[in-house]
């Protein structure tokens, strides 16, 4: 009779992993590449060892750096504010798990443009002393302003005389896309010096934002106007006499 041999074969459950954790799910935009997004980690019952890929999504924006996810371009908020990537995870014995994660990409603030004065920069015009803005327009009193027109300029011109200290000016300007340009430059009718048309500050008044708009409608303060007539004038003409002592004005223009 042959000798019986007994085989006994041994046989180990392992467990894939059960779960995916992003440690935070934000970015800012215009980073560098190589930028954290966040820390994974995993959840398994029997290994501490772990790998992992992008196998879906945005897959060309993000990569992974040891157990970070890691931006892998500059991203833009205004392409997109959120991308998707799956990852996998893969234990040591090469069970794997994968999980969906939404990516939100946040948006800051960008220097857009940097607006100048066209008429010059005479000395102590103070451009930027008021400002109003209203979806694409932008409008800046110059109260010192020192030019004697008395006529508005429709372009991205401006006077340069400077024939009336602190008679004041306005300027209009929009944007087109991401694009600034000088649509007007503005004038009181009546304008004289020292009335600081578009602003103006004193022994008794602080220094103020004298300049408003609504849709097509600039409003226009000019603290220091001289005139003491006392009804409106419709139209585009205004008194010419300085009779009073200060009492002011405002001016309406309409495009």
């Amino acid at each position: 009779m042959l000798p019986i041999t007994t085989t006994t074969t041994s046989t180990t459950t392992t467990y894939a992993p059960t779960d995916i954790s992003l440690s935070a799910s934000s970015v800012r935009e215009n980073q560098s590449s190589g930028t954290t997004v966040g820390t994974l980690s995993c959840t398994d019952a029997d290994s501490s060892s772990f790998t992992y890929s992008i196998i879906a999504g945005s897959i060309s924006s993000y990569a992974i750096s040891s157990d970070s996810l890691v931006t892998a371009k500059i991203l833009d908020y205004e392409l997109a504010s959120t991308q998707s990537v799956t990852i996998r995870c893969s234990d040591s014995d090469s069970n794997t798990y994968d999980e969906a994660f939404t990516i939100s990409i946040a948006d800051t603030i960008n220097s857009e443009a940097y607006l100048k004065a066209s008429g010059g920069n005479g000395s102590d015009d103070y451009f930027g002393y008021s400002v109003a803005i209203s979806g694409n327009t932008v409008v800046v009193g110059v109260p010192p302003e020192d030019s004697a027109q008395t006529t508005i300029t429709n372009g991205t011109t401006a006077a340069s005389d400077n024939a009336a200290g602190s008679s004041g000016a306005v300027y209009v300007f929009t944007r087109s896309g991401s694009s600034w340009t000088q649509e007007a430059y503005l004038k009181a009718p009546n304008a004289t010096q020292f009335v600081q048309f578009g602003g103006g500050s004193g022994d008794y008044i602080p220094i103020t934002s004298s300049v408003a708009l609504s849709g097509n409608t600039y409003v226009v303060g000019s603290y220091y106007e001289l005139s003491d007539q006392t009804t409106i004038t419709n139209g585009t003409t205004a008194a010419s006499d300085n009779g009073g002592s200060s009492p002011g004005a405002v001016y309406i223009f309409k495009d």
